[in-house]
């Protein structure tokens, strides 16, 4: 008889125990389920959000590629309120600038050379930040704020980075100060003419130097 009674606590404990798991199993799916349900349009969002994690994890964590011994490097770092300047560089340092002012059409280009001390500069800066591998987290700009892109081609690899300009990035802010130092230093150089600017613009958003990439080819590179 005692036997037998113990048998069946046992049975009771066992199924009490099963039930037990399949309800936390139960609790951590319906968990699960909750805080991924505002994510999935079904698939779509989801999908997309996965894709550009993966994008921006392997170009983080992938091999790195040295761009160091460059073709081209260009800032455009022009804002549509306050102006800026754009800068086109070519590996054997010719060189044209831009600054545009604020408010008013009045944009003034520059052709110069950039000095062997700048360019080494500038491969040094690129190879010891890794500029293919910089990354910075995307987000939507407050009014008015500056966004600077650099674009690097180096052979075959093309890379474009975009910084929103409250933010801080080391890597980033190391390569856009010497460019920004290179492009100040054009001021010295030749000046070139300047056709004439729509009144409602502040400069010829879609010029370039012969020879380089589109202004928003690099705008939409940078994107990725």
């Amino acid at each position: 008889m005692g036997s037998v009674l113990s048998w069946k606590v046992g049975r009771r404990f066992e199924l009490g125990g099963r039930i037990a798991v399949a309800m936390v199993a139960f609790c951590a799916y319906l968990a699960l389920f909750g805080w991924l349900a505002p994510y999935m349009n079904f698939s779509t969002t989801i999908d997309s959000q996965s894709a550009e994690v993966s994008e921006r994890l392997g170009r983080y964590l992938g091999p790195h590629v040295d761009v160091s011994e460059f073709d081209q490097a260009v800032l455009l770092d022009v804002q549509g309120l306050y102006g800026g300047r754009d800068l086109w560089l070519s590996s054997d340092g010719k060189a044209v600038c831009r600054f545009v002012g604020q408010g008013v059409p009045q944009e003034t280009r520059f052709e110069f050379e950039a000095s062997r001390e700048q360019l080494a500069r500038l491969r040094n800066a690129l190879q010891k930040h890794g500029f293919s591998s910089i990354w910075v987290p995307r987000r939507d700009g407050v009014p008015d704020e500056a966004h600077p892109k650099i674009f690097i081609a180096s052979g075959s690899h093309q890379v474009a980075v975009a910084k929103w300009d409250n933010d801080k990035n080391a890597d980033f802010d190391a390569v856009y100060n010497i460019l920004l130092e290179i492009a100040e230093s054009g001021k010295k150089g030749k000046q070139l003419p300047v056709d004439k600017v729509d009144r409602n613009q502040n400069c010829d958003w879609g010029w370039k130097p012969s020879g380089f990439p589109d202004n928003q080819y690099i705008r939409d590179l940078a994107k990725q």
